[in-house]
């Protein structure tokens, strides 16, 4: 029945309070002792782990870049392929109204 527990807030924070009451309770004393348990467990892997951890970074990273590079490289490629059309309507117009004029100019 936590959902009727009033939440309580220190310095306007809820996140706060509810870390300050994990302390009291002690939840808080459990979770800081599984993660010295996972260090422990973990030190001779220690070097691995990091460098795992560093390799998914980078990799995190270098997909962001990848999604951006290739959003830049669409925009060019779109521009390119746009300015052609409008080249090409632009020229298609001349030539129709080249025609159109030298038609009249004929029955004239």
């Amino acid at each position: 029945m936590e959902q009727n527990k009033p939440k309580r807030k220190v310095l306007g924070s809820e996140a706060l309070g509810e870390l300050l009451g994990r302390m009291k309770d002690g939840t808080f004393k459990d979770i800081i002792n599984d993660w010295k348990w996972i260090a422990a467990y973990t030190r001779r892997y220690r070097a691995a782990v990091i460098i795992y951890t560093l390799l998914g970074i980078l990799s995190a990273s270098f997909a962001l870049v990848s999604a951006v590079a290739s959003k830049y490289t669409i925009d060019i490629i779109r521009d390119i392929v746009v300015d052609l059309v409008i080249c090409h309507r632009t020229t298609y117009d001349v030539i129709v109204m080249r025609y159109v004029i030298t038609t009249i100019d004929n029955k004239i």
